[in-house]
């Protein structure tokens, strides 16, 4: 929360419409729960829910794996075999994958490291619990690696006076502001008027 708070005092931003997507929900709304004054309005997109474990604990096998992949395999190989869970019906959307490949190559450790283990002591319900600004939750319909289940759970357990919309996108896997531009671009700014 320091290190965001300090970059929007850099930015000269007092107030500011908070976008955070799958691990990005974690930070997005711990800074939110933390700094109210500074989010006028959250928008929690594909959640991570994070895994509870407690700061330092032992990671699950599973985010361990993570870890281990990224490190064995490298990260172009590892962009190459985990991209396509991120975009619904891949086979038939070729151009959409290969730029979510082009992003995920550039994950490095000790970065990746970190995330893996920020996911896995994340407690998004009980710092949605403590939410004291507007906040909208959109996910995927087709997201395998956050689906709509934990967006559900996520939009029920914001507070009902700050709760806004639950939007899920058909046809839309993680990659949700890849694969529906459009939807994703009216949730974050609802009232803004398409250019193109």
């Amino acid at each position: 929360a320091d290190a965001l708070e300090a970059f929007l005092d850099r930015l000269g931003l007092d107030r500011v419409t908070l976008v955070g997507h799958s691990l990005g929900t974690l930070m997005g709304a711990a800074f939110a729960a933390a700094r109210p004054a500074r989010v006028e309005r959250l928008l929690l997109a594909s959640p991570a829910l994070g895994h509870g474990v407690a700061p330092g604990g032992a990671l699950s096998p599973a985010a361990q794996a993570r870890i281990d992949d990224l490190a064995r395999l490298g990260p172009e190989e590892f962009a190459r075999v985990r991209a396509s869970r991120l975009v619904y019906r891949p086979e038939e959307n070729r151009k959409l994958v290969a730029a979510v490949e082009a992003g995920m190559s550039k994950v490095r450790s000790p970065g990746y490291d970190q995330a893996s283990r920020m996911l896995a002591s994340g407690r998004l319900l009980e710092d949605a619990a403590r939410l004291a600004v507007p906040t909208d939750v959109i996910v995927g319909e087709e997201d395998i690696v956050t689906p709509p289940e934990g967006a559900r759970a996520l939009h029920a357990a914001i507070p009902a006076l700050v709760r806004g919309r639950l939007t899920e996108v058909p046809a839309a896997g993680h990659a949700l502001y890849t694969q529906a531009p459009l939807a994703f671009a009216r949730a974050v700014a609802p009232q803004a008027t398409p250019v193109a």
